[in-house]
């Protein structure tokens, strides 16, 4: 497993009361100022990936952003209809709709060759079930990357939510049928990154025939 560390601003040394009201205005500001970090990864992951679509987009703002930055389709999906944007606050870069993860349209099928699940893996009911009927959807040698705080992390005392590990993410698409799975942690150990990649139809006999052989 990679780790790849966000360095933290140096500080002139404080009185301890000082110190850790600092250190909770940077936890506070941890992940807003991951987004960067995250976005310039998957900017380059998903290059030549394209159409991608995004599970848990939210208002679509993190999937507009990519559509724009990177010059691709990119499709969101979530099943609150409510936090979608409006006809009157539509984006241009993205297009998003109401859909259960779960149960993703027949249209999809086979359509997309990148995938995204940011923050949101912790809040699914049946996270290996999404990801499977995410693998459904993709094209082989597509590549998902799942964004997420680990277990431990600064997240559950901001948040208060529970969360995985970088195994269990890991073990998420694994059991959905991906492979090639890489985790990177950012933000000191805070967030993991981890990819994973639709195996091509040869992989898939190459597999099938080691299995046999054992």
């Amino acid at each position: 497993m990679h780790q790849s560390a966000v360095p933290m601003t140096a500080t002139q040394p404080v009185r301890a009361g000082s110190s850790r009201r600092a250190s909770s205005r940077q936890d506070e500001t941890l992940y807003p100022r991951l987004e960067q970090e995250v976005h310039r990864l998957l900017v380059k992951l998903l290059d030549s990936h394209e159409p991608v679509l995004e599970i848990g987009c939210g208002d679509c703002r993190h999937a507009d952003r990519l559509a724009r930055a990177a010059g691709f389709r990119v499709v969101g999906v979530d099943i609150n209809a409510e936090v979608l944007p409006g006809k009157s606050r539509r984006r241009s870069g993205a297009e998003c709709m109401k859909a259960n993860a779960e149960l993703l349209p027949g249209t999809f099928t086979g359509h997309f060759g990148g995938a995204v699940a940011r923050f949101v893996i912790h809040e699914l009911d049946h996270p290996k079930l999404v990801l499977r009927a995410l693998s459904k959807v993709m094209t082989p040698g597509g590549v998902v990357a799942l964004v997420d705080p680990v277990k431990g992390s600064v997240a559950e005392q901001l948040y208060k939510e529970e969360y995985y590990t970088p195994g269990q993410l890991a073990g998420f698409l694994r059991w959905a049928g991906f492979s090639d799975i890489e985790c990177t942690l950012l933000g000191n150990g805070n967030l993991a990154f981890v990819v994973g990649r639709k195996a091509r139809r040869l992989d898939r006999i190459r597999t099938a025939r080691r299995q046999r052989g054992k």
